[in-house]
């Protein structure tokens, strides 16, 4: 339960979380996207799923994102007990064995580490095809089978992981229902097509993401290094000591002692699961579990990691039902020895725990998982990752430490080089950090990383190379078109150069990307309003934009300025008093909007001439030269009928804008009003003399000067 605590910051979690948008809204584009897209080399929808509903529910809360992967292990705990109990019945091996697939320490990564979402759900529903599957053979109903097939399907949309359960379906029956091998096959085709068509999507979505070679080179290699590692998974199963979220060995020789020592030790185990079967086929089924359910991660199809904790969630089960045989074996004889028994039992479950809260702390967030890691197991991609999350924490010297030490391991890798690009900028030198970004981009797999363009264009703009700066931003577009981040540093970066064209091009984009961000639909409505001139057009997209988000106030404002251009007074007067409300006149937009709303107070609203004034008379206190803002407060006293006060404003006013219009016709009609009428005549003169007036004020002066 210490999860709960933990951050979303964790290894992979930025791709499935942080920066995936698929799971921002629950919405057909959406979901078509998560059933069409790979994902960090995974097909997975209904992990992406899952996100949705936890994005829905909690945001960017990492407490309802660790909550779901507890529930989904105690979920599945529970069917895997269920299960047993159906299969053995026998309620101690049942117990026996769902808890310590519950409590296991190499369980830790699979539920601390939110991007493992899949093989949590894959689990659930592998149990669930499994149990029904029992109940169709019992029952002959094809329903209940239809049923499991479902749910079969909804696992390997999880993850590919269970992709072996026909094989253990089609010894089951062999075993306990004495079938033969050929009716089994028949029985089962439906499931074995399945797993099939899953087995070219999961290698098709390894090799998407990036050609991956045989694990040392060759087959000889590849074979040898994954006896190794079986060897390696044995002693995890039996003891889970020295866990490590990265392993990283290849052995090239048959003569290499690792190598012999595993050949033997898979020879005896070999063995001695004859022996078993011989003696008792149902003890023998469970013995062949965990290597049947090993089979997707064994590198018959390459995979990136030789071997990870991750991959024994399922494998474990075949062990734990053993152990729960043994226990039950021993509870059935003496009475002192059923003490004893249920004492070790209950000492061994402790320390699995203790020992699994141990190694749950290493999973708190990226700085804690990678210094683990590269402690334990020490190379160019731990020790990179470990300089990362110490750039991320802002400890930029250390990270720099490790960061070189990556590279003196593998002077080729391009990620250190982005990352010390990274630091650099952060410090301020710029050409340093420009060199190592450039170095990052050769070296990087050409048409990948769009997040060494994104600091490229980063760096080029602090230095103000604002063409270079846009060039880095499309080309990491052009990896990345989904990224919300990369189109809205353009947009702005766009807009700044005085692009509106090409920044409405990535505000249509934007919006199209995620219909429900709210500052998309913002920039999209003033792209239409400026560079369009569609009014109707912007006023949908900024209504959106507040429908999205009502706290989102230069939304308010910029419709508020829009419907009083289109003399929309009650619609400008309404959006003005919602962009004051969440403003406070905090900055230069809240001062003007205080200014415009006072106007249109005294204008046209005569019953608030008072909260006009107030308004008016708080906006000149916040800028006390601003001449328009002067005209505002001196018309407001105008239409108090408070000429004396208007004359001094709008003299001031004057002052400092001598040739604004409004300010000398607002002034003329003070004077009329205080019967100054020579000074009236001279202020209408020179109003009309203006080389910039419009029609109507051209109009009302004309009528003023004949009355």
């Amino acid at each position: 339960m210490q999860t709960l605590g933990f951050d979303l910051g964790s290894w992979d979690n930025d791709l499935y979380i942080w920066n995936n948008h698929y799971i921002t809204a629950i919405n057909w584009t959406n979901i078509k996207g998560v059933f069409t897209h790979y994902f960090s080399g995974n097909y997975a929808p209904v992990q992406m799923l899952s996100y949705m509903v936890d994005f829905a529910i909690w945001k960017y809360n990492a407490l309802g994102f660790h909550l779901t992967n507890v529930l989904l292990h105690c979920l599945g705990s529970f069917l895997l007990y269920a299960l047993l109990l159906k299969l053995t019945r026998k309620w101690t091996v049942a117990t026996v064995a769902s808890l310590i697939f519950a409590t296991h320490p190499v369980q830790v990564e699979t539920v601390a580490w939110l991007a493992q979402r899949k093989s949590l759900l894959a689990a659930v529903f592998f149990f669930l095809s499994f149990y029904m599957y029992l109940i169709s053979e019992e029952r002959k109903n094809i329903y209940w089978g239809i049923g499991s097939l479902l749910f079969f399907s909804l696992s390997l949309l999880s993850k590919a992981s269970s992709i072996t359960m026909p094989l253990l379906l089609l010894l089951y029956i062999y075993i306990f229902k004495r079938d033969s091998l050929r009716t089994a096959l028949y029985r089962l085709i439906p499931f074995f097509l399945v797993s099939l068509v899953f087995s070219l999507i999961a290698v098709k979505s390894q090799q998407d993401v990036t050609a991956i070679e045989m694990w040392g080179g060759s087959v000889r290699s590849n074979l040898l290094t994954v006896l190794v590692a079986v060897r390696k998974y044995i002693f995890k199963l039996l003891f889970p000591f020295h866990l490590s979220a990265y392993y990283d060995f290849t052995y090239n020789s048959i003569s290499d002692p690792q190598v012999i020592g595993s050949i033997l030790l898979l020879v005896i185990i070999s063995f001695l699961v004859f022996r078993l079967f011989k003696k008792n086929s149902e003890m023998g089924y469970w013995s062949l579990w965990p290597f049947i359910l090993m089979i997707p991660n064994l590198h018959i199809v390459p995979l990136p990691k030789i071997m990870a904790d991750r991959y024994l969630h399922l494998p474990l089960i075949g062990p734990s039902v053993l152990a729960g045989y043994l226990v039950a074996f021993l509870l059935e004889n003496r009475k002192r020895r059923a003490i004893i028994t249920v004492l070790i039992t209950l000492v061994f479950f402790a320390t699995y725990s203790a020992s699994s809260f141990e190694r749950a702390k290493v999973w708190k967030n990226n700085e804690t998982l990678w210094k683990d890691t590269a402690l334990r197991s020490p190379n160019y991609h731990t020790l990179y990752a470990y300089g990362a999350s110490l750039e991320q924490e802002g400890r930029l010297q250390e990270a720099e430490l490790w960061l070189r030490k990556s590279l003196a391991m593998d002077p080729d890798f391009f990620a250190p080089y982005m990352v010390l690009g990274s630091i650099y900028s952060q410090q301020g030198d710029y050409d340093k950090s420009l060199y190592n970004l450039r170095r990052a981009v050769d070296l990087s797999e050409p048409g990948k990383w769009a997040e060494v363009w994104e600091l490229l264009g980063q760096v080029y703009q602090k230095k103000g190379k604002l063409e270079e700066a846009t060039d880095a931003y499309e080309k990491a577009v052009q990896i990345d078109a989904f990224s919300e981040n990369l189109r809205s540093s353009l947009i702005d970066l766009y807009v700044r150069m005085g692009d509106l064209q090409k920044a409405g091009r990535h505000c249509e984009a934007l919006v199209r990307i995620n219909p429900d961000n709210f500052g998309a639909q913002h920039n999209l409505g003033m792209y239409y309003h400026q560079v369009l001139k569609n009014d109707e057009k912007a006023l949908e997209h900024l209504d959106r934009a507040t429908e999205l988000n009502p706290e989102f106030s230069k939304s308010f404002y910029e419709k508020a300025m829009i419907y009083e251009s289109r003399n929309n007074v009650d619609a400008a007067v309404s959006n003005y008093e919602r962009f004051l409300a969440l403003n406070k006149m905090r900055d230069a937009s809240g001062v003007q909007a205080a200014n415009n709303l006072a106007f249109l107070y005294a204008e046209h609203k005569p019953d608030r001439l008072i909260e006009a004034l107030r308004l008016a008379e708080e906006a000149n206190r916040m800028s006390p030269d601003n001449s328009l803002l002067q005209d505002t407060l001196g018309w407001v006293y105008f239409r108090l009928g408070n000429y004396e006060m208007a004359k001094e404003v709008l003299e001031k006013s004057l002052s400092r804008n001598a040739g604004n219009p409004d300010i000398l016709l607002h002034l003329a009609k003070t004077y009329i009003r205080m019967g100054e009428k020579k000074i009236a005549d001279k202020t209408l003169k020179k109003l009309l003399s203006l080389s910039v007036i419009s029609a109507e004020q051209k109009t009302e002066a004309q009528s003023l000067l004949r009355k």
